[in-house]
C-alpha cells in the first residue's frame, strides 16, 4: 500500500511546478511580423485586460534593440494614474516606470498612447492636461532598455491608481508590444557630413574698462545715550509709567467736564420744554 503523505507530497510538487510553468507560460501569444526602415519587427497585441493589468507572454527569443508599448486606458484623471511595465522570465524580475503620478494632469484617457526609447520619435510626457488623450510616442521615466535580456518573458502592463478607490482604478482596454532588430541611428552633426578637423581658435582679446574707484559711504555711528548705562532702563520704564500716569488723569478730567456739559444741556433742555408747558 503507497503511502497517502508520500502522494500529497508528489501532489504538491507537481502542482507547484505547474504553477510554476502557469506563472511563466499560459501560452505563448501570436505576433505579426513586419520590416521597419531599420530592421524586422514583432507585434504582440492583448486584448483581453483584467482591468488595470495586461499581460503577453512571450516564448521566443528576439532582439529587443529596440521596444515599443503602446496602449489604450481608460481614465477619469491621467495624473491620478502610474504605469509600469514588468518582464518576468523564471525567477528574475524587472520593471520599468513608463509614467509617473502627477503627468497629464485631469486629462482624460490614453488613447494610442505609445512609450519608446527612440528619442527621435518621442517626446518627454505631457505634464499638464493639455496633452489629454495623449496619442502618440512618449518618453519613459525609466528607459525600456533598463530591462535587461530578449523578447521571451511574461510582460505585464500595470494602471495603478493614486487614491487606490475602486472607482478611480484606471482600466487597460488593449496593450501591444512591439519588439525591433537594430538600434535607432545616432544623429550626427552637419547632416552626417564628415568634417574636417578645424585649426585651434585663437582667444579673442576683450579689452575691458578699467576697474572704476567709488569712495566709500561712511558707517552710521550711533551717538545716542548708551541704553544699557546703569539706571537707564529703570529710568525710560518711570518715565513710561509717569506718561501713561499723566494721560490717564488728563482723560479722567476731560470726561469730567464733558459729564457736566451735558447736565447743564440736559438742565436747559428741561428749562426750555417747561416754557413751552407754561405758555399755553
Amino acid at each position: 500500500m503507497r503511502n497517502p503523505i508520500v502522494i500529497l507530497v508528489v501532489v504538491v510538487a507537481l502542482s507547484a511546478v505547474a504553477a510554476q510553468a502557469d506563472q511563466t507560460f499560459k501560452g505563448p501569444h501570436p505576433h505579426a511580423e513586419f520590416e521597419d526602415e531599420i530592421g524586422t519587427c514583432r507585434q504582440y497585441v492583448q486584448s483581453n485586460a483584467h482591468w488595470n493589468h495586461s499581460t503577453i507572454f512571450v516564448s521566443e527569443t528576439f532582439p529587443r534593440d529596440r521596444t515599443y508599448v503602446s496602449m489604450n486606458v481608460t481614465s477619469e484623471r491621467a495624473g491620478a494614474v502610474k504605469l509600469i511595465l514588468r518582464r518576468r522570465e523564471e525567477d528574475v524580475m524587472q520593471q520599468a516606470k513608463l509614467k509617473s503620478f502627477g503627468h497629464g494632469g485631469k486629462g482624460e484617457n490614453f488613447v494610442d498612447t505609445t512609450f519608446t526609447d527612440a528619442s527621435s520619435e518621442a517626446d518627454p510626457f505631457p505634464v499638464w492636461a493639455s496633452g489629454a488623450p495623449f496619442t502618440g510616442s512618449w518618453l519613459p521615466e525609466v528607459p525600456l532598455s533598463s530591462i535587461d535580456g530578449t523578447s521571451r518573458g511574461k510582460w505585464t502592463l500595470m494602471a495603478f491608481s493614486r487614491d487606490g478607490k475602486a472607482f478611480h482604478t484606471p482600466k487597460i482596454e488593449s496593450f501591444s508590444l512591439t519588439f525591433c532588430e537594430g538600434e535607432e541611428p545616432e544623429v550626427t552633426a552637419q547632416g552626417g557630413v564628415v568634417v574636417a578637423p578645424m585649426e585651434p581658435l585663437t582667444k579673442p582679446v576683450v579689452d575691458y574698462p578699467a576697474p572704476q574707484s567709488w569712495a566709500s559711504a561712511p558707517k552710521p555711528v550711533y551717538t545716542g545715550p548708551n541704553l544699557f548705562a546703569k539706571g537707564t532702563l529703570r529710568r525710560f520704564w518711570t518715565g513710561a509709567a509717569r506718561t501713561v500716569a499723566d494721560v490717564t488723569a488728563n482723560y479722567n478730567e476731560a470726561n469730567f467736564y464733558v459729564q457736566q456739559v451735558k447736565a447743564v444741556q440736559d438742565m436747559a433742555k428741561r428749562m426750555k420744554d417747561g416754557f413751552k408747558k407754561g405758555g399755553k
